[in-house]
């Protein structure tokens, strides 16, 4: 397992060993077993729980963790039902910017119509230019052609 997330453990089973007993009572103990085994046992834990902030100063995972364990054990029924569907809106939200942000169909569509208009009047007036080879390729063409034909 990815040491982040074994340091992250660690970090929720410090934050559970300050939480009430109530709250204790809730998280269904496989779970705690599960933390326990897999935690980084050389990590030390730097959370100042007498900062009101104390949230801040852990790490993403550990925050996650968490929001999923208050999720799923600790509020009531209903209040996870409206969490699921709130989660649900705002994933649906972020796949649909997702796909108007990457959608192949309009790719080409999303430039400015003054730009467009630009490149119109910019090739009216392009002139035609001959390109002439130089003597010495004039003659090297000639001889490759008179070589190809035998």
């Amino acid at each position: 397992m990815d040491t982040v997330y074994r340091e992250a453990f660690a970090e929720v089973l410090e934050v559970i060993k300050h939480c009430n007993q109530n709250i204790k009572s809730k998280i269904p103990e496989k779970f705690i077993t599960f933390l326990n085994q897999n935690e980084d046992k050389n990590y030390i834990v730097k959370i100042d729980f007498t900062n009101e902030n104390w949230e801040d100063s852990t790490k993403y995972e550990t925050q996650a963790i968490l929001a999923l364990i208050y999720r799923d054990y600790i509020v009531s029924p209903e209040e996870r039902n409206r969490l699921l569907v709130e989660e649900k809106h705002e994933l649906i939200r972020i796949e649909k910017e997702l796909r108007e942000k990457y959608n192949t169909d309009n790719i080409f569509h999303n430039h400015p119509q003054d730009t467009q208009t630009e490149v119109k009047e910019n090739s009216n007036n392009i002139a035609i230019v001959k390109y002439k080879d130089s003597i010495f390729k004039e003659i090297m063409n000639m001889i490759k052609r008179f070589f190809g034909k035998i």
